[in-house]
């Protein structure tokens, strides 16, 4: 449906169902969008030319001719699986998949290593996006005069999961991988699948995919450094602390308070820090009580030298409702733990109160201790940083990596904090990143595409608003480049990503990946006989 002549089409998505999870999934990939009722939808000139079904949305006729008519005036939907089979009468069929995965040919390449471990529900005629046993689970099909994207059933469903298991994290050319407890899902992976849906689509209507951009001022990237300070020394505390000094990094520390107690002062005396709460024993607990009791604990022994904080870092990196509730009620904002998300974007949960966002902000979770036990030298884990920060820049993700003091081998990170100083990224603490972050998901403005032609209006300048404008490729060989265009200032500019390795593309890996190992089993033994020890 390109539009070159007089008609100005809205780019943004249109949504029937629009949940929580789903605005949230929305908010990460920083699409512009606009909750609509089915009897609402009419040609995609005036609702947007992608529709999006999420939840709660009856396979009924009025939605049913809702959306052959909209599909008839050349737009495009986005759904899963088991809503197509019901409005459109395709076949349905269930898989059991363990993880997806996109060979090079993939029109989803280069999906991120995403582990599912469930049941799918796929159409018969899928042709994209492979699980582990080499079965597609995506679907595009030219329907009605538009265009469907079908995703699997069931998958949007694991973004609320939470349990934690074991898993190996792909370095290339390597016979043993690190690894470390986390999500048993890759949220990552599912935001990556629908954010390239909604490009593709876009694009398949001969329209540029604009989004609001996920990095401040429309830098190149961003770069995060997270702390926990589980029973370090003060002269480790003290050393890593100087490295920040050295190198102008905002970390943002999360003090485990128990073993903290005699040193506060050394936290509350730090400058250009962020300093927040770990725990005051070191594990969350399975009741809102318990889990507040920990936090008060903790928090009245930071307010023995006049530290509020109001960011938090599960111990172990676990999570739970219960301690979800529990740091709502104490008036945290934003929490940070790996069982629950590693490696994306920030996304907001569910504040339990209507008055204010709480936030989640992913970490990269593998630290220099599991390289070391992975049987990395100090040089290759300098290579592995490095490598990951070009990787997750690339999928446009803040970069954040996190370190213990008591595990040493600065050396490693003085590496680190040269390159991100190279690349003239901005660096900042967790509260100045998801301040701005909050600040740019509320920035509204209208982007209409005329005559070959961007228009936008509605932004005040003070919202510093950049948009990322990714235009349809004449060809599939051509370089992957974003248009920055700043709203608050003249500036346009281009940005390429760098050039990172690329995810697992071979089912063989992928299998290698979600093999456990003696050793994995070893590293959850330690680590259970280490909590029972707290």
């Amino acid at each position: 449906m390109k539009s070159g002549g007089g008609v100005a089409v809205p780019l943004r998505v249109a949504v029937v169902g629009l949940s929580h999870r789903w605005q949230a999934l929305l908010d990460q990939i920083g699409v512009f969008y606009q909750s609509v009722e089915p009897e609402h939808i009419t040609r995609p000139e005036e609702t947007g030319p992608v529709l999006l079904l999420g939840d709660g949305v009856e396979a009924n006729r009025k939605v049913r001719q809702a959306v052959q008519s909209f599909l008839k005036a050349g737009g495009a939907v986005l759904l899963q699986a088991p809503l197509a089979a019901a409005l459109f009468g395709l076949a349905l069929r269930s898989i059991s998949a363990r993880a997806l995965l996109t060979p090079p040919s993939d029109p989803f390449f280069p999906l991120p290593f995403t582990p599912v471990e469930s049941t799918l529900a796929v159409l018969d005629h899928a042709d994209c996006v492979l699980d582990d046993q080499e079965r597609a689970t995506v679907t595009r099909i030219d329907y009605g005069g538009g265009r469907l994207l079908v995703l699997p059933g069931g998958l949007i469903d694991q973004l609320g999961e939470y349990q934690v298991v074991r898993r190996k994290f792909f370095v290339p050319n390597r016979s043993r991988f690190p690894t470390e407890r986390v999500c048993r899902v890759n949220r990552q992976g599912i935001r990556y699948l629908v954010e390239k849906g909604f490009q593709l689509l876009f694009h398949e209507l001969g329209l540029p995919y604009v989004v609001r951009w996920p990095f401040p001022r429309g830098a190149d990237g961003v770069f995060l450094f997270r702390v926990d300070t589980d029973f370090a020394r003060p002269d480790q505390i003290e050393a890593l602390y100087q490295l920040f000094c050295q190198w102008d990094v905002p970390a943002t520390w999360f003090v485990e308070t128990a073993s903290a107690e005699d040193h506060l002062g050394l936290f509350a005396r730090m400058e250009g820090q962020e300093i927040g709460l770990h725990c005051y024993r070191h594990r969350i607990f399975p009741t809102v009580e318990e889990n507040l009791a920990d936090i008060r604990r903790g928090l009245a022994v930071l307010a023995k030298v006049g530290l509020q904080p109001t960011s938090y870092a599960g111990p172990y990196g676990e999570w739970n409702p219960a301690l979800h509730r529990a740091l709502v009620h104490s008036g945290f904002t934003c929490s940070s733990e790996f069982a629950l998300a590693y490696d994306d974007r920030p996304f907001a949960l569910p504040a339990c109160q209507d008055a204010r966002a709480f936030w989640q902000l992913p970490i990269h979770p593998i630290s220099v201790r599991r390289l070391f036990l992975a049987g990395f030298s100090e040089s290759e884990m300098v290579s592995y940083y490095l490598q990951k920060l070009n990787q997750l820049a690339a999928y446009r993700q803040p970069v954040v990596f996190y370190h213990h003091p008591g595990h040493g081998r600065l050396a490693v990170f003085r590496e680190v904090f040269q390159q991100v100083q190279r690349l003239g990224w901005p660096k900042l603490s967790f509260r100045e990143y998801l301040d701005w972050w909050a600040a740019s998901r509320k920035a509204e403005a209208i982007v209409t595409y005329q005559g070959g032609h961007l228009l936008t209006k509605g932004a005040s300048p003070d919202q510093n608003l950049v948009l990322g404008v990714h235009w349809p490729r004449s060809k599939e060989a051509d370089p992957e480049i974003w248009q920055l265009i700043s709203l608050a200032t003249p500036e346009t500019r281009q940005w390429q990503p760098p050039a990172a390795d690329n995810p697992p593309t071979e089912v063989g890996t992928v299998r290698r990946l979600l093999r456990k190992d003696w050793r994995m089993w070893l590293n959850d033994w330690e680590s259970y006989r280490g909590k029972r020890k707290r």
